[in-house]
């Protein structure tokens, strides 16, 4: 596969080349709070003209790893949704 002539703005070039799709810096999801699990996110995009970009949420747990993409639509949705849920437990300080 060709590497794209540009990179959107969020773009590491030197990660995108390695992993043949567009990639953002990775953000941790760390509450500090000595959790076991790891939760990474980034966004992505694939080389192809037509594609969009996505949010990966990568989680490990132990030795088992998962990644969820989904739309940048998805993505605030699901951060309102959570924003709801913490509301509910009066975690929020707006």
């Amino acid at each position: 596969m060709t590497a794209p002539a540009s990179h959107p703005v969020w773009c590491l070039p030197a990660r995108c080349a390695r992993l043949k799709v567009h990639v953002s810096p990775v953000l941790p999801v760390d509450a500090q709070h000595g959790e076991d699990d790891v939760i990474d996110v980034a966004l992505v995009q694939e080389w192809r003209d037509d594609a969009h970009p996505q949010v990966s949420a990568t989680v490990q747990a132990g030795t088992e790893v998962r990644q969820v993409l989904m739309s940048t639509g998805q993505a605030q949705v699901f951060i309102d949704q959570v924003g709801r849920l913490l509301e509910l437990l009066g975690e929020v300080t707006s």
